[in-house]
């Protein structure tokens, strides 16, 4: 049983990349034919005299499959022919020719082996350094002679005799037979070669005039697909309705929707694309990336549970199974692990599964973007089991009537867990309000949530904005007349600087009782507080509409920084607002 091993190499730029294919595959077979295509061969020439294979030249033509025709045409004699690409490396191929002979005793015409055409690799691509397989795509590598005519100018397909398609097999790469073949060239190559590929389809589809091929349309698609063009994509969208009308393959037919869902989701159409992808489910129902897809679209439209539900499907197919078109595992593993984080953490807000997730898709996408989020959630999900405990504590303390305790507890704990809901609760109960001293002003310089960063009266030194500079100055001025003055903002943590303290927000405590309290621009405290003195300090533009007769009643003073600022308010009587500008120390 002899095997003839045909190759097609471009240039002399693919000598290494062809003597490293050669070196996996050369013991294993009989025969082996080179055919040149470009303009500097010698050096290919050269390899072949070396190794003592059989070289020819073809001038190119941008057309594959004529490269690929006249290349099977030298083999001559041979049980099989078998063909690989210069940037190939054969996997296993100590098992071809056992496979070879099992498939010749069957009458079997056709053996497809997995082409993982997409690795990942640790270093130089490598037998040795490969790590895992992005994409997996069943192809025909070995034929009987005489069996196939390849057609297409690109991405070039064998068309095999009418009648021979029950002569066909699938070899997965199995412990059995671990046989494959290795494609080395990276993703970023193929996005290089994109626009030399649109040229050649281009040029294919304008020769093929009305009787367009719909193989070079789906092609095409793809392409357009992939480019970051408005006018392609809706070229792309016109070529998906011809290709849908000319051809019946099932899965390619999914493939096309696939596509054309994506280009719908590219041109701000996500309704348009949920539908093209539930058709793509309809055409070919075995494909798990449709599901995502679909999945993917639903979370778009803040249809969650859907996109739950379609998610849920897809992980219960198998993402690795065989079809026979490309299988992009790693874009799946990629998507599936997006949409179980974003499920769980934005929609559902579960801490312990969006970890797992988080994790899941720093592993399959290991970005600087998914490694903070992952970070970021492990965090939380140290500080929620922090405060889960915590609580858990306190509510002991309550039962056996030490709820004294917990105050201080609290005060003790990291700011992070101070200022949780739950703390804050705790501490509004057991914290026994407060009644301050006639020297002390409360100066609260906050939302009621966190600020925009952390700030005190050091904040200066390194610069801060004007609003929390007015605070910090007009607080110093006070303690130098012989008043307490406390600003309740968010610090770091708690402090003193030049003699005002500074609380973190959440120290607040509603129902002490204040001598002078003042609100930093806003007002929701009026008439909420206990306060002999309770002003309204407004820094920025404000709605007069919301100081209704009630609320000023509530409010002694209101303090505006212009006389443009004050007549934004003509509802405001005269005695309830003053114009003090920020002022500036001489």
């Amino acid at each position: 049983m002899k095997i003839d091993l045909c190759m097609i190499a471009k240039d002399n730029s693919e000598v290494k990349m062809l003597s490293n294919c050669l070196d996996t595959i050369q013991p294993f077979v009989d025969r082996i034919y080179i055919t040149a295509t470009g303009k500097e061969v010698d050096k290919i020439e050269k390899l072949c005299k070396d190794r003592d294979l059989n070289y020819s030249y073809f001038k190119w033509c941008d057309d594959f499959s004529a490269a690929r025709n006249f290349n099977f045409s030298q083999s001559v004699g041979a049980d099989w022919i078998f063909w690989l690409d210069a940037d190939d490396l054969m996997v296993g191929g100590e098992y071809l020719r056992k496979i070879a002979k099992v498939a010749l005793e069957k009458d079997q015409k056709v053996v497809l082996f997995n082409y993982w055409y997409a690795c990942t690799f640790n270093g130089e691509p490598s037998l040795e350094n490969f790590v895992e397989v992005e994409i997996d795509h069943p192809r025909e590598r070995l034929f009987r002679p005489g069996l196939v005519k390849w057609v297409g100018r690109l991405h070039e397909t064998p068309a095999t005799e009418k009648g021979s398609k029950e002569n066909i097999t699938m070899v997965k790469y199995s412990q059995e037979f671990p046989i494959a073949v290795m494609h080395t060239a990276s993703m970023e190559d193929a996005k290089n070669k994109m626009e030399r590929n649109r040229l050649i389809l281009e040029k294919q589809l304008e020769d093929e005039g009305k009787n367009r091929d719909p193989r070079t349309l789906l092609n095409l698609i793809k392409i357009y697909a992939e480019l970051d063009s408005k006018e392609y994509w809706e070229k792309g969208l016109e070529y998906s309705k011809e290709y849908l009308e000319k051809s019946g393959w099932d899965e390619e037919r999914g493939i096309c929707r696939e596509y054309q869902g994506q280009i719908y989701q590219q041109l701000d159409r996500n309704d348009e694309a949920i539908l093209s992808f539930h058709e793509a489910i309809r055409e070919f129902p075995h494909k798990p990336l449709f599901y995502l897809r679909l999945a993917n679209a639903y979370y778009i439209a803040k249809n969650y549970r859907n996109a739950e539900k379609w998610l849920n499907i897809a992980l219960q197919m198998d993402l690795s199974e065989q079809t026979s078109t490309p299988t992009n595992l790693k874009g799946m593993k990629v998507l599936t692990a997006e949409l179980m984080f974003k499920l769980t953490w934005y929609v559902k807000k579960d801490v312990n599964l969006a970890v797992k997730a988080a994790k899941l898709l720093y592993e399959e996408n290991p970005t600087e973007e998914t490694k903070a989020n992952y970070e970021f959630l492990l965090d939380v999900y140290d500080l929620n089991t922090a405060c889960k405990n915590l609580d858990d504590y306190c509510k002991y303390l309550i039962e056996i009537g030490e709820e004294a305790l917990i105050p201080k507890i609290i005060f003790n704990s990291p700011p992070s867990v101070q200022s949780q809901p739950f703390a804050i609760s705790l501490l509004k109960k057991t914290v026994k309000p407060r009644k301050w001293g006639k020297d002390e002003i409360c100066y609260f310089a906050n939302f009621g949530g966190p600020h925009f960063f952390k700030w005190n009266g050091d904040s200066i030194k390194a610069g801060i904005g004007g609003s929390e500079t007015a605070v910090i100055r007009l607080s110093e001025e006070w303690t130098k007349l012989g008043y307490k003055v406390t600003v309740f903002g968010d610090p770091e943590k708690p402090c003193v600087v030049n003699g005002v303290t500074y609380l973190p927000w959440y120290y607040f405590n509603k129902d002490d009782k204040f001598n002078v309290l003042i609100q930093w621009r806003g007002n929701f405290l009026a008439g909420k507080v206990k306060a002999r003195k309770f002003f309204v300090d407004l820094h920025d533009i404000f709605n007069p509409n919301e100081y209704t007769p009630e609320l000023i009643k509530k409010i002694d003073k209101i303090f505006v920084k212009s006389k443009f600022h004050r007549n934004l308010a003509p509802n405001i009587p005269d005695d309830k607002i003053v114009i003090n500008s920020n002022g500036v120390n001489i």
